[in-house]
């Protein structure tokens, strides 16, 4: 299936820096962690100033259950990056709940697929063989009870998906889109949204006799 069907909703240069982000409301803190910066003056991108402990955003304007998520990496994370999806209970203290697609920096990386309860992560799934570095992509869907995994090589590369279909049917919906950072990492142009339906066309062509005058 095609990926991503939506478009970039910030690339983090348009308020002067904030710490944490915000961009007129759009963004708060997931709770229980790191407030994350956003680096309008610096290029545009999001870094969390704390390096540890690991901080999370989400975007507060959509609330989706069929959902996707992207952004690209600024530099060679050193430590884990996640794109997050149907995350609930985000202001409660740190029992938020919900599931991201984590990266996790190696010779080669790998990929981790997370359920995320009361701030308490279970993986579900793993992805070996995947290296990331800046300017590369890294997104995630969720269609029911469905989440699938992709990346993007350099900034214009195409979209592929990063192993298997996955399946947990813990958190039905709806929840946010969002980012994690733990480390030096940084993200720039974050998207997402409800995927759009992508319709592809058919024809029948009938052969018509010769007309002899």
């Amino acid at each position: 299936m095609p990926f991503p069907t939506t478009g970039v909703l910030t690339g983090f240069v348009t308020p002067p820096d904030e710490h944490p982000v915000s961009e007129g409301g759009n963004w708060f803190q997931v709770a229980g962690g790191a407030t994350l910066q956003d680096l309008a003056k610096n290029s545009g991108s999001l870094q969390n100033p704390s390096v540890t402990p690991a901080g999370a955003m989400y975007w507060t304007p959509l609330s989706l259950t069929d959902t996707e998520v992207f952004a690209s990496l600024v530099g060679t994370p050193t430590d884990s990056m996640a794109v997050l999806l149907r995350l609930k209970d985000v202001g409660s203290g740190s029992t938020w709940d919900g599931y991201g697609v984590y990266y996790f920096p190696g010779t080669p990386g790998q990929l981790q697929f997370h359920r995320i309860t009361n701030n308490g992560h279970v993986t579900f799934a793993t992805v070996t063989g995947i290296t990331l570095v800046g300017g590369d992509g890294l997104g995630a869907s969720m269609s029911g009870s469905t989440i699938r995994a992709f990346t993007r090589s350099g900034a214009s590369g195409p979209w592929t998906q990063a192993g298997a279909d996955q399946t947990d049917g813990t958190y039905p919906g709806p929840g946010f889109i969002g980012l994690w950072i733990r480390g030096t990492g940084r993200w720039d142009n974050f998207g997402g949204g409800a995927p759009v339906a992508v319709v592809t066309a058919s024809f029948d062509f009938v052969s018509v006799p010769a007309r002899v005058t």
